[in-house]
């Protein structure tokens, strides 16, 4: 077992991508999650990716990227977390190794980015079905209850959205989430 994860590990940790030779990768105590827990959940070209911009942001001298820096990793990849998401599923660490950071990222890309969540919620204000919510009751969730957005800042995210007063809200949870 240890050699094949020793095998594996090498082929993540391309000398291409560091501008400096990097030490070994140690093998994990048996306390410790096992290396590469999540990289099945991603396809090679991913996982390339995520091994270029982990480079990018790599401390030199090392094999590790600060924990600081993770978020706006993985917001490069495409995925948004927030800082607070991804410090909870650092722990403690201060600075993670690839395979951490690939960990973190396919819980952040499994868990998406959050719109399902919001369509759910949007059909709860919406019990007959139509696919529209009242766009008063919507400028009244935006103004008080959500961001706290001023009277012009919801008319004007909302302008085109509003039709006769309904807004479908799948386009407007599209539209937000780009």
């Amino acid at each position: 077992i240890m050699s094949a994860t020793a095998a594996t590990s090498s082929k993540f940790f391309s000398l291409e991508v560091f501008s400096e030779p990097r030490p070994p990768i140690l093998p994990r105590t048996v306390t410790q999650r096992p290396l590469h827990s999540r990289m099945d959940q991603l396809s090679e070209t991913e996982i390339s990716l995520a091994r270029d911009v982990f480079g990018l942001s790599c401390t030199p001298g090392k094999n590790t990227a600060p924990v600081s820096a993770v978020a706006d990793m993985i917001r490069r990849l495409g995925s948004n977390p927030t800082d607070d998401e991804v410090r909870v599923m650092a722990g403690k660490n201060t600075d993670i190794e690839f395979p951490d950071f690939v960990d973190i990222y396919s819980k952040v890309k499994a868990h998406g980015d959050g719109q399902a969540e919001v369509l759910a919620a949007f059909k709860i204000l919406d019990p007959a079905g139509t696919g529209t919510v009242d766009s008063a009751q919507l400028k009244y969730i935006l103004k008080n209850l959500a961001s706290g957005m001023s009277d012009k800042d919801v008319t004007a995210a909302l302008q085109s959205f509003d039709q006769g007063g309904k807004v479908k809200y799948a386009d407007f949870v599209k539209a937000t989430f780009q």
